[in-house]
């Protein structure tokens, strides 16, 4: 999340529409910021990288800023993280980081392409189908490699690339369901008292 940016910030700014365009632009900046943090295998780590970039990091609680997970002052090379966990935190800041490096020469760049950014450059999704391939899906395998991600993310990493149909959430009772509407619970990964995530048989292609 960026504030809103002056005119006189914006007209120098290559405004980007095309999805393609898009596409391209991320996997460019994504492949050049993992060559800048000099990190070769996972996890990947955004806070080195962002030290790298020169951002300051800080959490909000010592500042006048509204509860939100993250935010970085435009241009300023300062990132606000909300105090909460340490995975949220850890996706939080790598999406600031390519929300604003975007900012400051695009136009046109959404929420959903931050967030895909993040995790392309947590979980790069080559390497990601490979492990996830070669292990048959398995989620705590996957855990295992990228252990700064949250099995929550690592799930729906997987929905995102299409490998599994179905992502299904439990905690405290409640489901919530990405995906399909079918399935039948196969595979639990426990993430503490009484919260599930939840894999259907049908969701897991061999």
């Amino acid at each position: 999340m960026s504030f809103i940016q002056s005119a006189s910030l914006t007209t120098s700014r290559k405004i980007i529409t095309d999805c393609k365009v898009k596409e391209k632009i991320i996997s460019n900046i994504v492949e050049r910021f993992r060559e800048i943090s000099n990190i070769p295998f996972p996890p990947y780590d955004p806070y080195s990288l962002a030290e790298c970039l020169g951002y300051k990091i800080t959490s909000n609680k010592k500042h006048d800023i509204p509860e939100f997970e993250g935010c970085t002052l435009p241009f300023s090379k300062v990132i606000y993280l909300h105090d909460t966990n340490y995975y949220r935190k850890t996706f939080t800041l790598a999406h600031e980081i390519f929300e604003d490096a975007l900012n400051r020469k695009y136009i046109g760049f959404v929420e959903k392409d931050f967030n895909w950014a993040a995790a392309e450059f947590l979980m790069p999704a080559d390497e990601f189908t490979e492990q996830a391939k070669a292990y048959g899906f398995n989620l705590y395998h996957l855990y295992d490699i990228y252990n700064n991600c949250s099995p929550l993310a690592i799930s729906m990493r997987l929905l995102n690339l299409g490998l599994i149909d179905t992502v299904v959430v439990q905690y405290n009772g409640n489901e919530q369901l990405y995906g399909c509407e079918c399935y039948s619970p196969i595979q639990e990964f426990e993430i503490g008292k009484n919260y599930k995530i939840i894999f259907g048989e049908d969701d897991l292609p061999f």
